[in-house]
């Protein structure tokens, strides 16, 4: 199965929030790559973008996985939360989920191909195996 995910991660530190760096994003992705690795045969494209009012980064996921709930439960310790909200946007349900450290958005991908495309609209995408 393969999922598309848009990540939009905060750090705390003393109970502020501050918008982790380009590179610290990276980093981050490649960990939580690792750990779903763990349980799971995983591939994952990404690549890491400005948020369109220019303060901070997100990043968009082709996640190629067999467990869902591995995928889910490693998002959820990801950003610090486990309560999923489902929102039809058009003709796609995105599923969503805030937590302590950021937000993350589940889509179904219907071509891979045209996912890839589109996260590769401002950076090319990186592939972790």
């Amino acid at each position: 199965m393969i999922k598309g995910v848009t990540i939009r991660k905060v750090d705390v530190e003393d109970s502020k929030r501050t918008q982790p760096s380009k590179s610290n994003i990276e980093k981050q992705i490649l960990t939580l790559h690792r750990k779903l690795k763990k349980s799971d045969e995983v591939f994952t494209e990404y690549s890491v973008e400005k948020e369109p009012n220019g303060r901070g980064y997100h990043s968009h996921l082709k996640v190629q996985y067999n467990d869902e709930n591995n995928l889910r439960e490693g998002l959820e310790k990801f950003i610090g939360g486990n309560d999923w909200n489902k929102e039809i946007k058009g003709l796609e349900l995105i599923e969503s989920c805030n937590g302590k450290y950021g937000e993350v958005q589940l889509h179904n991908i219907d071509n891979p191909t045209e996912y890839s495309r589109y996260i590769n609209k401002e950076t090319l995408s990186k592939q972790l195996i």
